[in-house]
């Protein structure tokens, strides 16, 4: 016998849940157990055969080896009765397996899971903020796969913010997401229609990319922003290094560092636009990338976590952009 639960978190769940605006949940039931209710239902709708029974909080990291967690992350995981006897067999094939009740269980990924901030606090930091580092801790894990995904799994956004989202700042990235193989889970209110996100690049960026005419060159199809250029007439994406250099400082102890979480708000921008870019046909130019790596190597701290990191990109970037 088998089940499928989400877990999340502890750390932030299901507190984190309370911070959800306008729940009118019937005094039968408490706050939580209401928006548990509307997570499982909304994911089973999005796809039946999962068929999550509950929602649990726990410590995966205790759990699973190569799993990577931080306050807005969880898995979806299936769980399976087994006999005392099948306890190693299980455990030899990367199950955590667990007693509860006098019954022995084995429990397996089978998505990673990054849920949303329970309201639309900061637009620029809504996604990027959830999203890494985590997602490129993943990437570092499973970069000697031979596949060219981001880990051994899918992952799954879950937004939970009770209102429908309509700035493109955080539209944008989530829609490039989805297009790159991200599962994506509105809870409360619909604020993407996975159907209506165009397959072509340029539609998609008329849609989604704000201001998309002042940075448009109609007569030679070209975009160009802080971010990348996009020639679609030759079909080429050029990831630039102006914001990223924009947003750099030198401290007191003489090494650079980036400004805020500068680094985030980039990678979510270049990250899904790029995979997407190439996914399509375009030659992605990263050499812009790998000059401000170059230029600036020496010049972070070496315990930086944040550059190193954001060197690690490059070894991404050759593995998949052939």
């Amino acid at each position: 016998m088998s089940k499928i639960k989400l877990v999340l978190n502890e750390r932030s769940y299901p507190s984190k849940f309370n911070e959800i605006k306008d729940i009118n949940a019937p005094a039968y039931v408490s706050k939580i157990k209401y928006i548990e209710s509307y997570i499982i239902k909304s994911i089973n709708e999005y796809n039946n055969k999962l068929n999550i029974s509950e929602i649990t909080y726990e410590n995966l990291d205790t759990q699973f080896s190569n799993i990577h967690t931080s306050n807005f992350t969880g898995a979806i995981v299936e769980e399976i009765d087994i006999l005392d006897s099948q306890k190693e067999l299980y455990a030899q094939k990367d199950f955590y397996v667990y007693s509860k009740e006098n019954k022995f269980i084995a429990r397996r990924i089978v998505e990673y899971v990054f849920i949303s901030l329970p309201t639309e606090a900061s637009r620029t930091a809504f996604c990027s903020q959830v999203i890494f580092p985590t997602l490129i801790d993943y990437i570092q894990t499973y970069i000697n796969s031979p596949s060219y995904s981001a880990a051994n799994h899918k992952f799954m956004f879950i937004n939970i913010v009770n209102d429908k989202i309509t700035s493109k700042y955080i539209l944008r990235p989530l829609a490039a997401l989805i297009k790159i193989g991200m599962d994506y889970v509105d809870v409360f209110k619909k604020s993407i229609l996975i159907e209506d996100i165009p397959n072509d690049l340029k539609t998609f960026m008329q849609r989604f990319e704000n201001n998309f005419d002042s940075k448009y060159d109609s007569s030679l199809q070209l975009f160009n922003s802080k971010y990348y250029s996009i020639d679609f007439k030759n079909k080429i994406l050029k990831i630039k290094k102006e914001y990223i250099e924009d947003n750099i400082e030198q401290k007191k102890n003489g090494f650079y560092d980036f400004k805020g979480s500068s680094e985030k708000f980039y990678w979510i921008t270049i990250y899904p636009t790029a995979i997407f870019a190439y996914n399509s046909n375009f030659t992605v130019d990263y050499s812009e990338y790998i000059e401000f790596c170059d230029k600036y190597d020496r010049k972070f701290n070496n315990n930086s976590d944040k550059f190193s990191r954001f060197k690690f990109f490059i070894i991404y970037f050759k593995k998949y952009f052939k």
